[in-house]
């Protein structure tokens, strides 16, 4: 993949990589990809992590339509053992290669360049976490939600955004366990099924 230029950098929050770097595609600049800020980012984490600071070691993660990567970054700085990321964009793709890279951490990560909505149609993977943070004018159908269902562990925990004016439809398998709003967007935690934390 060639290189990607950045038109920005935003700030890993806590864990083994706490106060580093990493770069945000300049796809961010025409709307394409909206970077999670530090605050609400430290935010997420923090709720996360209410059980304690055990919460995220060896959890396998999955972040889709993975821009930057800061999220599935986060994890692992945290403990997370191995996270996927799902990016279709190639140049998007080769700045969130290009973080991983730099952080040394190539060995506990994925990057896939695919389609979200057919990543999760595959089978026989199990995520404990999964950040699911498309483009706000994407709509998701229902059978992207009942598939990504599929891959979440019976313990694990989704976490979504979306424009607060344009909330998911998500089907009843899923249960709301955190929410907030942080001005025009909507964070949600859903689990699947009664063994949601």
């Amino acid at each position: 993949m060639a290189a990607q230029k950045s038109t920005g950098r935003l700030r890993i929050v806590a864990g083994k990589w706490r106060g580093r770097w990493i770069d945000v595609p300049s796809a961010a600049a025409v709307g394409r990809v909206r970077p999670v800020t530090t605050r609400v980012r430290e935010a997420i984490f923090s709720a996360l992590a209410t059980s304690g600071a055990s919460r995220f070691e060896n959890m396998r993660v999955l972040d889709l339509f993975a821009g930057s990567g800061s999220s599935g970054l986060e994890a692992l700085s945290r403990g997370a053992q191995h996270a996927t990321f799902v990016e279709r964009d190639a140049q998007t793709a080769a700045c969130l290669t290009k973080n991983i890279v730099a952080l040394s951490a190539a060995n506990c990560c994925c990057v896939l360049q695919q389609d979200a909505c057919l990543f999760v149609q595959q089978r026989g993977r199990a995520y404990d976490l999964i950040f699911v943070d498309p483009p706000y004018p994407l709509r998701l159908p229902q059978q992207f939600w009942q598939q990504l269902s599929a891959l979440l562990q019976p313990q694990g925990l989704a976490v979504l955004r979306c424009h607060k004016e344009s909330p998911f439809a998500l089907p009843d398998c899923y249960k709301v366990v955190w929410q907030r709003n942080y001005g025009d967007m909507m964070v949600l935690f859903v689990g699947v099924g009664s063994g949601t934390v």
